[in-house]
């Protein structure tokens, strides 16, 4: 695939050819004191340096609330399609690509979303590559590739060599084209190459946690009783927030409001969420919904699609109020299944 080696000018240049070519562009922006995905009218307002925003592209690709339809005084149903507007979405962490990709899968396990498809295939992925991640990161631990330069899951993917100078590489066909657009800056060379390797190599050693999700899935799976998810569970306050700012949780509701129906964010740490009809709730206490989180990341949907749905990019615990980890959770599963029984965490 072409590459090219462009400036902080040159990148401003290629985003105004984005819009003047009718993409919206969301990148990562300020918005008062937090960093977060969001529309930017210039170049100049895409952030080049920066932990994980706020908020993920599935903000982007599944709204926080949307509606599916609406109903007239004649019984007349009016089904809402999103419309086609085209996007990029620039400055796309590997662990945001990957989320994107998990988010692909389960908008299409069992049937085709047309809400979700129809903002996918109009959006292609601009990727960062992470040069200094975070101290809670620990994607190399998670399987498919998953790092901190990988750029299989965008179009074209960014990597900053060094102040002002970034590499660029045409991933997807889609990615050739948007390459096309870039009239400015030079042909890459092998050292342009064997420079961004070096950071690669860097940022991976930078990543100190590490986990080995087959053991883990092997420990979770047997001890789904254990008395460990009482103990964990106890900071938890059941507040949700780690559920709306995951990249990949995706559980919603379906309400009507007067004369139209929406989708809107629901959370399995809500009481309510898994409450039946008849009043019973098989998640009638904190920790078996904290519990059913923890499962559904690293044993359920590894069950059903043979990969890890955590991405390993910190936001849960960087923004919980209590600081619950999930990766120390895990992490420490085997030996504090031990220390605390295998338990009848019923009650």
């Amino acid at each position: 695939m072409a590459k090219k080696v462009i400036d902080d000018e040159c990148l401003n240049q290629f985003v105004s050819s984005l819009m003047e070519r009718g993409y919206t562009v969301v990148a990562p922006r300020k918005e008062g004191r937090r960093i977060v995905y969001g529309e930017v009218e210039t170049g100049a307002d895409f952030l080049r340096e920066y932990r994980n925003p706020q908020n993920s592209p599935k903000n982007l690709l599944f709204p926080r609330r949307e509606e599916m339809l609406s109903f007239t005084d004649d019984g007349e149903v009016i089904e809402v399609v999103p419309d086609e507007a085209k996007t990029v979405l620039l400055g796309v962490r590997p662990c945001d690509a990957m989320a994107v990709t998990h988010l692909d899968t389960i908008f299409n396990w069992d049937y085709g979303d047309v809400y979700y498809n129809r903002r996918r295939r109009n959006t292609i992925l601009i990727g960062l590559a992470c040069n200094t991640p975070d101290p809670t990161c620990f994607c190399t631990s998670l399987g498919n590739g998953l790092g901190p330069h990988q750029k299989e899951k965008v179009d074209m993917m960014l990597t900053k060599l060094e102040e002002g100078s970034y590499l660029v590489e045409a991933v997807s066909k889609a990615g050739e084209e948007l390459l096309s657009l870039i009239t400015c800056g030079v042909q890459g060379k092998p050292s342009h190459d064997a420079k961004a390797l070096e950071l690669k190599e860097r940022a991976e050693k930078m990543i100190t946690k590490r986990l080995d999700v087959d053991k883990t899935f092997k420990v979770l799976d047997e001890n789904f009783d254990s008395d460990y998810w009482k103990d964990v569970a106890r900071k938890c306050i059941g507040c949700g927030i780690c559920t709306y700012l995951c990249p990949t949780c995706y559980c919603f509701d379906i309400q009507d409001e007067g004369t139209s129906r929406f989708r809107f964010w629901d959370s399995c740490q809500f009481s309510l969420y898994a409450k039946h009809a008849t009043g019973h709730n098989p998640r009638d206490q904190r920790f078996k919904r904290y519990r059913n989180r923890v499962y559904h990341k690293f044993v359920y949907f590894k069950k059903n699609f043979d990969a890890i749905l955590c991405v390993g990019c910190g936001r849960c615990k960087i923004y919980c109020p209590m600081k619950v980890d999930i990766f120390k959770i895990v992490s420490e599963a085997e030996v504090n299944v031990v220390n605390l029984g295998r338990g009848e965490a019923s009650e």
